[in-house]
């Protein structure tokens, strides 16, 4: 440490003051047995305060990727047809629904749920507008992922860059979507009375 101490900078790394970190990427605790701490005392450099980001590239860097974070879970769930339905996560079993309807020939609707206690039969017209809800949802989302994106980049300090609001913008469900026709809606048959003896 004693050879370099001129040049080094130094920065708590915490709101309690407990730990600092130079600029080699050593963490020196603040405790006056340390010899390194001793060593940054005696030598009466400033050790900058905490701060969350130590520059602004860092900044930017940790936003993004709570942004990311924030669309993924944007993304899990939207209401469809008036229910809360799982978005991301179905549409590979919608694809498949589709694919297979089609490849039978198959026409006749049959139950989807979309959440507990939300059934609805599906045709394969039902089930393509579905799946296109589902798309046009997860792509609005990756729209506004983008834009906000775009507000980080564009920040020229620390607290622009934490005052980006990622809570606005996003969809709840899919942009200009309409429930698709007929048979979507209806719940599946009630199972026949037992026979009176």
């Amino acid at each position: 440490l004693d050879r370099r101490l001129g040049a080094i900078t130094m920065r708590y790394i915490n709101p309690e003051r407990t730990v600092i970190l130079r600029d080699d990427g050593a963490f020196v605790p603040v405790d006056p047995a340390n010899s390194d701490y001793a060593a940054i005392i005696a030598s009466g450099i400033e050790i900058a305060p905490y701060a969350k980001y130590a520059t602004l590239a860092e900044a930017k860097a940790a936003r993004l990727r709570d942004l990311a974070a924030r669309r993924w879970q944007a993304t899990q769930y939207m209401i469809f047809d008036g229910a809360r339905t799982q978005a991301d996560a179905a549409i590979a079993g919608v694809t498949a629904k589709i694919l297979a309807r089609q490849i039978l020939q198959s026409s006749e609707p049959e139950t989807w749920k979309l959440a507990d206690g939300e059934f609805r039969l599906f045709d394969t017209a039902a089930l393509i507008a579905f799946g296109a809800a589902i798309d046009g949802f997860v792509q609005a989302c990756c729209d506004n992922e983008e834009a906000l994106s775009a507000a980080v980049e564009a920040a020229g300090t620390i607290a622009e860059v934490e005052a980006v609001d990622f809570a606005v913008g996003w969809p709840t469900s899919a942009p200009g979507a309409a429930p698709p026709a007929a048979p979507l809606g209806a719940s599946p048959p009630t199972p026949p009375r037992a026979l009176e003896a």
